[in-house]
């Protein structure tokens, strides 16, 4: 019993991932995130008029964020999953 529920939790899981999402972009919009849910980036665009220093600054920024956003979703769409 116990372990069929940690397989549907497993599988739960592994949907999600695939199901969500999220796209952020920089305050300026100069810089577009889109991660999954597996925290992968799926897809990066950096304005050319961007400054190797700006890049630097906006960059992790925007990663961390982002992340931060996925793992949210993750949470909330397991809590409302159990």
């Amino acid at each position: 019993m116990e372990q069929e529920k940690i397989q549907a939790f497993q599988q739960r899981l592994q949907e999600l991932q695939k199901e969500i999402f999220e796209k952020d972009k920089s305050s300026d919009n100069r810089v577009t995130v889109s991660m999954n849910g597996k925290m992968e980036i799926a897809e990066l665009k950096i304005d050319e008029s961007l400054s190797t220093r700006e890049l630097e600054i906006i960059l992790p920024q925007l990663i961390n964020s982002t992340i931060v956003k996925v793992s949210l979703k993750m949470q909330n769409a397991m809590k409302l999953a159990s």
